[in-house]
């Protein structure tokens, strides 16, 4: 099991100690509303797109499919860009590139990159 290092080497690894449950809690990370209020919106956003990648590949489906994920990944940037360094921004930037990817919009990630 690697915990928090990578690959083989050992000095990139951190410490895990196992302790007895009885003298240690659970950790607990304190999540916002507005966090698991984000954390709802890629799963609905996804399922926006479904059906655009379950049906025959017609150019008419394929334009409404790149206009919508465009206008998705705008968001998920803007949010990434009003949010850093909360937690999710990270996913909301994550999730504006892949939007991107799959619409082949090179020069909307070399702009954000910029």
């Amino acid at each position: 099991m690697i915990y928090g290092g990578s690959h083989d080497d050992d000095g990139g690894w951190s410490l895990l100690r196992l302790r007895k449950t009885e003298t240690v809690s659970a950790p607990y990370i304190d999540v916002s509303a507005e966090e698991v209020g984000f954390e709802a919106r890629p799963r609905r956003d996804q399922e926006r797109i479904r059906p655009f990648f379950m049906v025959d590949k017609a150019k008419q489906i394929a334009d409404d499919s790149t206009s919508l994920q465009l206008q998705l990944a705008d968001k998920y940037f803007q949010t990434y860009l009003n949010k850093r360094p909360l937690r999710f921004s990270r996913r909301a930037l994550e999730t504006a590139f892949m939007l991107w990817g799959n619409a082949g919009a090179a020069d909307e990630v070399n702009r954000a990159l910029d």
